[in-house]
């Protein structure tokens, strides 16, 4: 896997389960507390820049039509395999 910092190894193994967590949940492994939960989509697409090359990704989805979560992801190998 590429390389990956501290905040990004802790979303990701909140993430691992495979279940849907909220942006407040992850906002808890950035060192700043203070700063805005937006930070953590910088996180979040740098660990997709990691995880797609595995066949992982992580895909946003509202739970109860009104919150928005991330999920991990595996994702299915290509029935093509990648030729058109």
């Amino acid at each position: 896997m590429g390389h990956i910092t501290r905040v990004q190894q802790k979303m990701l193994d909140i993430l691992s389960d495979g279940m849907p967590h909220s942006k407040e949940e992850l906002h808890t492994c950035l060192s700043d507390d203070l700063g805005p939960i937006t930070n953590i989509r910088a996180h979040l697409c740098m660990l997709r820049k990691v995880l797609r090359p595995i066949g992982q990704d992580i895909v946003c989805e509202y739970v109860h039509w009104k919150s928005l979560h991330y999920r991990q992801i595996r994702l299915l190998a290509s029935a093509n395999n990648g030729r058109k």
